[in-house]
């Protein structure tokens, strides 16, 4: 049993709202500071956080039950190892294994440019479904912030997108949001 505060997670039967309210404080606390790494545009990184979990709960509906208070957890969670001093056992220690290796899996893995980190880490997402849930609320969120904003990111992410597509799209898994990603990414079956 994993504790948190006076919470025993793998004792929880329905959505614990306190829970989730606790992992986005504890997010925001570590990604919210002044320098511009942890920064969404001019906002707040917890913005980006908040707009993960808002394109999570809008196809929550493709999620078990028993699964979707540790999805929500790990949409707000989705950068800590990536992007702060959290680590993949801290997590562990805190919010139990299986949300500390979902976050391990989307964390990005280290390489010289964007295709060959995203060479490393799409294999890991690709393993688990809710690995790839959640890399693509978190692609959502990205995709249409920067769209909306006509940041450069999005240019990036748009030449990407088809490869991301094609490792990602697997299984039939979570067509609607599939859907959704292609208009953003103004997709028209473009090959790679």
């Amino acid at each position: 049993m994993v504790i948190f505060g006076n919470l025993k997670i793998n004792e929880m039967k329905e959505f614990n709202t306190q829970l989730v309210d606790s992992a986005k404080q504890y997010a925001a606390h570590h990604h919210d500071h002044p320098y511009e790494c942890q920064r969404y545009g001019n906002k707040p990184y917890s913005v980006h956080l908040d707009d993960v979990v808002a394109n999570a709960q809008r196809y929550l509906y493709y999620i078990k039950e028993e699964d979707k208070e540790m999805v929500i957890v790990s949409c707000y969670f989705h950068d800590l190892i990536e992007d702060t001093i959290v680590t993949f056992k801290m997590l562990v220690e805190l919010y139990g294994y299986r949300t500390a290796d979902l976050i391990f899996r989307v964390s990005n893995e280290r390489g010289r440019d964007r295709k060959t980190v995203n060479f490393l880490t799409y294999p890991k997402i690709w393993e688990d479904d809710l690995a790839i849930f959640i890399k693509l609320m978190d692609r959502l969120a990205n995709g249409r912030n920067s769209k909306e904003t006509k940041h450069k990111q999005y240019a990036i992410y748009r030449e990407e997108y088809p490869v991301f597509r094609y490792a990602l799209k697997v299984r039939g898994l979570y067509p609607d949001a599939w859907e959704e990603a292609d208009n953003i990414f103004e997709y028209h079956g473009i090959c790679i």
